[in-house]
């Protein structure tokens, strides 16, 4: 026993019959905690090591120290460093474990070198941190599977009391990524062997725990499915000092004679995996359950551990790319009810334990049989560990709620009009009540007593707009916040008309502002059901009993409308349903659909469409759906170049019935800064009956077939142009983006990878050829045939279409020149005379009509410019 610390009790009872995995298990706590569980009758033992000569080492150890022991001890390969071992690792537990009552994650990282793994993160975060929630998330299914009425598996971490040591400034905790700001040398290099990161690692990691020990809760009993434990063996003898030499190993020789063991430490460990359901969530260390340190509690240490989740969610998703975009739909976060009193809550619901475990069990993280990995989203519905402000439906005061301790709640969806009532209004209501947005807050919280619901919310004034962290994690949140709402109230103040005038009624219903907001989208779709009143608040049916109209009105699929599951529905599809929405600001034309499709970013108010084209490069992230790039730009453009990306969903207007077709869509393709790298099948471009004004040759043009189709055509495909930028370029620019190509998928067509540049950011120096030109319609039936008469050689006037004239400029030669027309036949008109100067917006014209012909002047600026 160390001098200075407490005598700890030596863990008595029986595991017989369980099966025990202690990660980290050849050396130190893990191997002294392998031997007590062997000790207490353990009937399977597992010893999770990187080194598998250690482990059968740390084997015989085991046996040398119990003779005549009964538990089965096998060693297993886990290497914490790499995602494929730790994929591996359960695979294997998932196939050969009937059981799973223990999980003990010991294995930890002390150093002061600093090393990136292959992941990018530096190796104590990685392991420590990163690695170690991976784990636990993948082990939940067998372990919440494991369950039985009398015997709840237990899933322990071990952390360090230097988690109270921790240094995480103010400033690093404002930022959007806490723990990569701490991914550097400068970090490791704090204290001895890089005690600083160390301790952070644990701190980030047991705030990751906490959010777990929340989800495993039962939606009918409130109890945990899964008991989740953080354990502190304190000081005591160990591995994790191996680097201190010279006087710093001095200094720690002396410094182990007066700390406990390993022996001694490792009887925490054992001993949390007999607590019981006290200690969920719970950080149990020298024997008790001790209170959580200063930075993990109240409201700054919520917004801390929402932003380490979502940075370990964010890191884990993208170096574990799903090959499947249905792997989206799975939740981590279980799909429960925001409740005070869970206990009084399930009685409501009169949900049975065992549907709700399966519903649990069923939505925890999984590995699909190939490896692909399915993370939870953050932003995924009933995600209850995040912050709420609320409105008491009886005095109008705005109350605060974390966690578990959120009530059910009904929730409102209007159109914002003038003279809103803000948060900062809440706080007097004589303030309040003298705007005109009070009333329907007033109506809203009268509604939801009458559905005997006590709290309700309504964006206006429980959102606090003046924070930009506070904004950002609302309109991340705003999607989960309808989907658990209890009650959704639509209020649509321009329906005026009483249940007597029904067609007037049904009009105004169908002219309603609230169909042409981007915002109401995400409120129309995300709640189990929505409930519709007009401007007096009188009802007028709910979403399901005006499916057909609603489905008439916003060219939602009548299924999307009552089934609620909008996995079901390609990208082009839920883009459709926005093309025809506006929102104030630009960029919330792309903030307001993140909810729909499972993405989570920071706001970045001011880049105004680049956010449209950041929610496309999120979502590829997450999904190989084609349907993304079947868009067709509906808006002339002075460029007939553009990238794969849209520019707003407005370009979907037509993609209703796009979706994708049943067949695997090729490799992973990627974002790069070459541009989009993706292999499709490339095929030379079918010869065309019209040409495209001011169109080159066909030549280095191509169709590219995408694996998506129309509802209707199952044969068929749906495919875009391409032009390379070069003969020997494999860099290409999607061409006339107006037009999308249909025909069979040419499947015989080895795909080929290609880089596809958005139009903006086309190689420095690159110039497409000097083409410009003007239309004559002639007065006369038959076309007419134009005389040309060009001033500077080299130039070659031509006829290309009915009444298009293309003039082109040779490499090299002059950029400008004067054309002079005239025609064959008596009378004839010039009309929309104008230029088609490719990434040229600006090229100098002129143009002067005679009786007998017109002369034209042309100029090149040759200089390319953004598209």
């Amino acid at each position: 026993m160390g001098l200075f610390q407490v005598s700890l009790r030596d863990p008595t009872g029986s595991f017989a019959g369980k099966t025990i995995i202690v990660t980290g298990s050849n050396t130190g706590l893990g191997l002294e905690a392998a031997i007590k569980f062997t000790q207490l009758n353990a009937s399977r033992l597992i010893l999770a090591v990187r080194d598998p000569s250690k482990g059968e080492a740390a084997k015989a150890t085991i046996q040398q120290r119990v003779p005549n022991h009964t538990t089965n001890i096998e060693v297993w390969p886990l290497d914490m460093a790499s995602y494929a071992s730790i994929k591996s690792f359960v695979h294997r537990v998932e196939s050969d474990v009937d059981r799973l009552d223990i999980a003990l994650l010991n294995a930890g990282f002390m150093s002061g070198k600093f090393q990136l793994s292959e992941y990018g993160w530096e190796t104590v975060l990685q392991v420590n941190t990163v690695s170690t929630t991976l784990l636990a998330l993948l082990l939940l299914p067998k372990l919440r599977a494991s369950r039985t009425e009398t015997s709840t598996p237990v899933l322990e971490v071990v952390s360090s009391g230097l988690h109270t040591r921790a240094k995480v400034n103010a400033e690093h905790r404002a930022l959007e990524h806490v723990m990569a700001s701490y991914n550097n040398a400068e970090s490791v290099a704090e204290g001895p062997v890089g005690e600083g990161q160390y301790s952070r690692s644990k701190l980030f990691v047991l705030q990751a725990f906490e959010v777990i020990a929340r989800s495993v809760l039962n939606k009918s009993t409130g109890k945990p499915d899964v008991l989740v434990v953080v354990s502190c063996p304190g000081a005591c003898k160990s591995e994790l000092g191996r680097e201190m030499t010279g006087l710093l190993g001095v200094a720690k020789n002396l410094f182990y004679r007066f700390i406990r063991t390993a022996e001694e430490g490792s009887r925490t460990l054992v001993s949390a995996t007999l607590l019981g359901e006290e200690a969920h969530g719970r950080f149990w260390t020298h024997d008790k359950i001790a209170e959580k340190t200063s930075i993990l509690r109240g409201d700054d240490g919520e917004k801390l551990r929402q932003k380490v989740w979502r940075e370990i969610f964010e890191s884990l998703r993208k170096d574990n790319p799903d090959n499947s975009s249905n792997h989206v739909k799975a939740r981590f976060i279980p799909d429960v009810d925001h409740q005070a009193a869970p206990n009084a809550s399930a009685a409501r619901r009169g949900n049975s334990s065992s549907a709700s475990r399966k519903a649990q069990h069923e939505s925890s993280p999984r590995l699909a049989q190939n490896g692909s990995l399915s993370i939870p989203h953050p932003s995924s519905p009933a995600a209850h560990y995040l912050k709420m402000r609320l409105i008491d439906c009886n005095t109008f005061k705005i109350e605060e709620f974390f966690g578990d301790a959120i009530p059910q709640y009904a929730i409102l969806s209007h159109t914002w009009e003038t003279d809103e009532v803000e948060l900062k209004d809440m706080s007097d209501l004589k303030v309040a009540r003298k705007k005109s947005g009070f009333n329907k807050i007033e109506r809203c919280a009268w509604q939801a007593t009458e559905d005997r619901l006590q709290y309700c919310w309504v964006d206006t004034c429980c959102i606090d707009k003046s924070s930009s962290a506070e904004l950002t994690e609302a309109i991340n949140s705003m999607f989960r916040w309808y989907r658990v709402a209890a009650k959704c109230y639509a209020y649509l103040w321009d329906v005026t008309s009483g249940p007597d005038e029904r067609e007037l009624q049904e009009w105004e219903f169908r002219q309603s502002k609230w169909f042409t907001r981007g915002w109401t989208l995400q409120e129309l779709l995300a709640p189990q059901e929505v409930e519709f009143y007009t401007r007096d608040w009188r009802p007028l049916g709910s979403r399901s009993t005006f499916s057909s109209l609603i489905s008439n009105i916003t060219r939602i699929q009548h299924t999307a409308l009552l089934a609620g599951d909008l996995s079901d529905f390609s990208a082009a599809q839920k883009m459709s349903w926005m093309s025809a929405r506006r929102t104030t600001r630009v960029e919330d034309t792309a903030y307001c659909m993140l909810g729909l499709f499972g993405i989570n970013m920071p706001l970045l108010y001011g880049e105004g469409v680049r956010a449209f084209i950041r929610l496309q490069e999120e979502i590829i992230k997450i999904s190989d759906d084609h349907s993304l790039f079947a868009w067709r730009d509906t808006v002339p453009s002075p460029s007939r170049y553009r990238g794969l990306l849209a520019r707003s969903p407005l370009e979907f207007q037509d993609a209703h019935d796009v979706v994708p077709l049943e067949r695997e869509s090729g490799e992973p393709y990627t974002i790069t800064n070459r541009g989009l790298s993706i292999a499709l099948p490339l095929h030379d471009r079918p010869a065309r009956t019209h040409t495209h004004p001011g169109h080159d040759p066909a030549e280095l043009e191509y169709v590219i077939m995408l694996a998506c189709g129309q509802l209707g055509r199952p044969h068929d495909a749906l495919g875009i142009y391409l032009r390379r930028l070069s003969a020997s370029s494999d860099q290409f620019v999607r061409i006339d983006p107006h037009e999308l190509y249909v025909g069979a998928p040419m499947l015989e067509v080895v795909p080929k990878a290609l880089f596809v540049r958005h139009a903006s950011s086309l190689p420095r120096g690159h110039t497409t050829e000097r083409v410009g030109g003007f239309y004559l319609r002639g007065i006369a039936a038959e076309p007419f045939a134009p005389v040309f008469v060009t001033e500077s050689p080299g130039w070659s006037p031509a006829q290309e279409d009915v009444g298009w004239v293309r003039c082109e400029a040779p490499p090299g030669g002059p950029l400008a020149t004067s054309i002079s027309f005239r025609s064959k036949e008596a009378g004839f008109r010039a009309v929309e005379p104008r230029v088609r100067l490719e990434y040229n917006p600006t090229p100098k014209a002129m143009l002067t009509i005679s009786s007998n012909g017109i002369t034209f002047v042309i100029r090149h600026l040759g200089t390319p410019s953004s598209a």
